[in-house]
């Protein structure tokens, strides 16, 4: 048998207007072992469920395990003369930089010998520098949110965002955005292919 909330001819047809339609849940009643009875409670919730849940304490041997191996977390102390760019580079290193130029340039190569009449602007090789002025927008941008990212370079007096146009050009940025790339295509292994 089931309660239904609600009264008069409501009675079972949900809990008003915009707040949905269903009937809500109907779980077992949880405190007895006797023949379980169910019972309407409503629309289910996570904290519904969390606080309905059946807990009991739980004897035995608790095991604690032990860390044996080194220590987490920066193995070089920090000094406290950091600049941003200093810490920044202990995480992305300048050979993780020239391995993304290296890349990058041979996609680029890679993509222009094959679509040549969709590359309409010359392609310059990338370098480190370009490259970490490229990821520093990106942050930027992140940070310095606009709906689009061409407004970073727009003439209106609201939106000007300087140091991000004068850092790069909008067509070079799109450019390097366009064949950003971490691994060669031409060793990369298919999409139904192990390894």
């Amino acid at each position: 048998m089931m309660r239904l909330r609600g009264r008069g001819k409501d009675k079972g047809r949900g809990r008003g207007r915009k707040r949905g339609r269903g009937r809500g849940a109907v779980l077992p009643s949880i405190r007895s072992n006797r023949k379980q009875k169910s019972k309407f409670i409503g629309p289910l919730t996570y904290q519904d469920t969390i606080m309905s849940a059946p807990w009991e304490k739980v004897e035995g041997n608790n095991i604690v395990h032990t860390f044996s191996g080194p220590q987490p977390g920066p193995e070089q102390p920090i000094s406290s003369d950091a600049n941003a760019i200093n810490l920044f580079l202990r995480f992305f290193t300048i050979e993780a930089f020239d391995l993304v130029v290296e890349e990058t340039n041979r996609f680029a190569l890679q993509c222009r010998s094959q679509h040549i009449s969709a590359h309409t602007r010359p392609w310059h090789n990338i370098t480190r520098e370009e490259l970490m002025a490229f990821i520093g927008m990106i942050l930027y941008m992140g940070i310095a949110r606009l709906p689009n990212m061409e407004l970073y370079w727009s003439s209106k007096h609201e939106l000007i965002r300087q140091h991000v146009a004068e850092v790069m050009p909008l067509d070079r940025f799109q450019q390097i955005l366009r064949y950003l790339h971490l691994n060669d295509s031409e060793h990369q292994v298919g999409a139904n292919q192990p390894g």
